[in-house]
């Protein structure tokens, strides 16, 4: 258990903020490892019991302490195989109008070896800042408990469909890093929200924010993992003008993961109301001329809702 730990940490029956508790494990106690799901890792304590323990609490004991732990870190640069449980999960969450997305990678149960590090990837949050009506919050407390570890936040853009649930994620859980497309907002309510993100801090140490695609950098999300920011906030590109222009700052993400990849558009346009599908504009022309074959994916969070003014004919065809 971490020594920050207090007054202790729960063993709980199942993995679930609202299990029953069969221990309270002191600051300092060692367990071993034997299981691991979102947010919780089951483990074995000395008297032979089991059960599970919210990963915030845990810490790896250093080398040569006598703890024994199950696999062995990765020497070899290669990536091991997946195994059968080895799901990269993306959840779309029904918040209304809206995106709210929980990205899961798998966890092999060995910290610190670079793969399968059952990492926690947030996109936007919905609508709603409070904890009564934010649906994304409840679906993460279904399963994470509070100061649960979310290791990247990414904030697609600043309208009041995709960043205000973000805060009650900032309020509940450690956010580790945070993505924003560097959109020059003037929006109080956005202002206030970038305040909140800056107090935020994981693990006692402040929150790392990427402002701006230049940045963003490689994330750390385990090598298993294709990570590719294609698009954010471009001052230089004709991006429309008043909501067009804001939607048109969106972060683009695509990740894959063995044969199967994942397109996450935010709010990103690809024509006027208006206009004929035919012919794409804005974000969906750059990504076109910019990545071109490199944007067919498996699957596709289609852009700005399904709005008429996404999804033009050449840029579904790529």
């Amino acid at each position: 258990m971490r020594e920050t730990v207090r007054p202790c940490a729960k063993v709980r029956q199942r993995p679930d903020p609202d299990a029953g508790s069969k221990a309270c494990l002191a600051p300092g106690t060692r367990v071993v490892g034997i299981g691991v799901v979102p947010f919780w890792r089951k483990v074995q304590l000395s008297d032979g019991r089991t059960g599970w323990v919210a990963k915030q609490a845990l810490a790896e004991a250093p080398a040569g302490a006598g703890v024994v732990r199950t696999g062995a870190a990765a020497s070899a640069p290669a990536i091991p195989a997946a195994g059968d449980d080895h799901w990269l999960e993306v959840h779309v969450v029904d918040v209304g109008q809206g995106d709210g997305i929980w990205i899961h990678t798998a966890d092999d149960g060995i910290p610190g070896n670079g793969v399968f590090e059952g990492r926690n990837i947030i996109i936007d949050g919905g609508p709603d800042a409070s904890d009564g009506r934010n649906e994304l919050l409840h679906y993460l407390q279904r399963q994470a408990p509070d100061g649960a570890f979310i290791d990247a936040l990414i904030v697609t853009h600043p309208h009041d469909d995709h960043y205000p649930g973000a805060q009650a994620i900032l309020r509940h859980y450690q956010v580790r890093d945070y993505y924003d497309p560097g959109y020059p907002s003037s929006s109080s309510k956005y202002l206030s929200f970038r305040a909140v993100v800056a107090a935020e801090s994981a693990d006692g140490r402040a929150i790392i924010q990427h402002i701006g695609r230049a940045h963003f950098g490689q994330p750390d999300w385990g090598r298993e993992l294709q990570v590719q920011f294609l698009y954010a906030y471009d001052s230089t590109a004709a991006l429309g003008s008043g909501n067009t222009k804001v939607n048109n700052a969106s972060i683009v993400l695509r990740i894959g993961y063995g044969t199967q990849s994942f397109l996450f558009m935010g709010d990103a346009e690809g024509k006027e109301r208006a206009a004929a599908p035919d012919t794409a504009r804005y974000v969906e022309r750059w990504l076109l001329d910019s990545v071109g074959p490199g944007l067919k994916s498996t699957v596709l969070k289609i852009a700005h809702h399904g709005s008429e003014t996404s999804s033009t004919l050449p840029f579904i065809r790529a």
